[in-house]
């Protein structure tokens, strides 16, 4: 039974997001026609941020951003003047910008929020003391990881701006979502503004129905993607559903996970083996590019290319772990791990393990899995998962070389990762079992474990 402690945690969204990724092949006119609307939207892009600027930016700071109603005149009237000052059009024209005013709309609307973030920080900034603001500039201040925040020396007022798309990176274009997705044969659909797309794969693998998104992407290596975003809600969480696990992350012997039935989930050898090689050429270049005088704009692309395909292939290898994990089991319980918990270190063997398993990254494929499919995902404080032996309150502190060893308290031998493992089972269900709970006294139950 679970304890009445596991509750759920406060940012748990009722809904989560997935994306569906398609390779398409597009006619010329479509690429041509995508390669416009680009630039419409990086020109419609600076002319708007251009224009919140002088309206609102820091010589305006009494002005508050409009919201509601007043925000989507804000807008139209935004619209109208690029129409009219960089095309000379009193009315938006689909046939001459190749977007639509529909997606014209939802992109400004996205830029006026990221600008009333902005917004705040300046406002924030006109606190600061004129030393501080000194110091911000000769970057001086640090934040609370040690790292300056402002290596290119940028005054206060740039502190969180948002930066003009000069160079002209935008790569996807969104598509309105009003009319539905026609499917008119096995590789053939047809979308809003771009017309038919022929599919790589079937269409029968995906999902066109309830969508939130649609995007037309251009990839750097010329080819397209047809992304679709779908909502849905979460399962009700159930933490006293059957079967529940344990995981434990670890990468030793290139094993990523193992569970609390003693199970081990490994990484396969030959995706290590080619993780390795583009490791190998991305070192190779980086070299090449500290050794190179002059412009460096081709090594640098080789090496994003390579990084990309890198990373790609070790997400398509968590998804894998995640099916496996998760498929089996109707409640998932493992470490509470964050984005800025596994940092570079002085080791290299820990280094090389972060290098092959991002432990953030597969944590949030392996929760993705879990709630297309309906599973509960339990988090739990990870303090001393592997060094308290189970079922006792025995804390015996091993070298992380040490796999196994023998118990003082039961004389059984002990495994590294399967004590771990049941630890963080027993202590995610019934988090007043948690040694943090019971060594500090100002912790309690609801601080250990939360359902995701």
């Amino acid at each position: 039974m679970a304890e009445p402690w596991v509750k759920e945690k406060r940012s748990r969204t009722a809904t989560f997001a997935f994306t569906e990724k398609l390779k398409v092949t597009l006619s010329s006119e479509q690429i041509l026609q995508h390669l416009h609307a680009l630039i419409i939207q990086d020109q419609l892009f600076n002319y708007s941020l251009n224009y919140m600027y002088k309206t609102y930016g820091r010589k305006h700071i009494d002005r508050k951003i409009p919201t509601g109603r007043d925000r989507n005149t804000l807008i139209n009237y935004i619209i109208n003047l690029f129409l009219n000052e960089k095309y000379q059009l009193k009315r938006w024209s689909y046939k001459a910008l190749s977007l639509s005013s529909h997606n014209a709309q939802l992109f400004l609307q996205t830029l006026i929020i990221n600008f009333n973030e902005y917004q705040k920080k300046l406002r924030a900034g006109f606190k600061w003391s004129d030393k501080i603001k000194f110091q911000f500039k000769q970057n001086i201040i640090k934040d609370k990881r040690g790292k300056h925040r402002n290596p290119q020396h940028n005054s206060w007022y740039k502190h969180g701006h948002l930066r003009f798309n000069l160079k002209s990176k935008t790569r996807a274009v969104e598509i309105q979502k009003n009319t539905p997705i026609q499917i008119l044969s096995a590789h053939v659909i047809k979308v809003p503004n771009f017309g038919i797309l022929h599919l790589h794969k079937r269409a029968s693998e995906y999902d066109f129905s309830d969508v939130k998104v649609i995007k037309l992407k251009r990839k750097d290596d010329g080819t397209y993607q047809f992304q679709i975003v779908h909502v849905r809600p979460k399962a009700p969480a159930n933490v006293q559903a059957k079967p529940a696990i344990g995981i434990d992350w670890n990468m030793t012997n290139n094993v990523a996970y193992h569970d609390s039935n003693d199970k081990q989930y490994q990484l396969p050898a030959e995706v290590i083996a080619k993780a390795d090689w583009y490791e190998h050429q991305i070192n190779k270049l980086k070299r090449k590019r500290s050794l190179t005088h002059g412009s460096t704009k081709k090594l640098d692309k080789k090496i994003q290319k390579f990084s990309a395909k890198r990373a790609q292939l070790l997400t398509e290898a968590y998804r894998h772990l995640a099916i496996e994990i998760v498929d089996p089991v109707e409640v998932v319980v493992m470490e509470k791990i964050g984005a800025k918990d596994m940092r570079k270190s002085t080791g290299k063997a820990k280094n090389r393990k972060l290098a092959l398993l991002k432990p953030y990254e597969a944590k949030k494929v392996i929760q993705n899995r879990a709630f297309k499919q309906g599973v509960t995902v339990v988090e739990v404080d990870a303090y001393k998962t592997s060094q308290v032996e189970y079922g006792t309150e025995s804390i015996d502190k091993h070298p992380l070389s040490q796999r196994e060893w023998v118990s003082s308290v039961t004389g059984k031998v002990v495994n590294r990762d399967h004590n771990a493992a049941l630890n963080i089972l027993d202590w995610g269900l019934h988090p007043i079992h948690h040694i943090k709970v019971k060594t500090f006294a100002k912790v309690t139950a609801t601080m250990v474990s939360s359902i995701i």
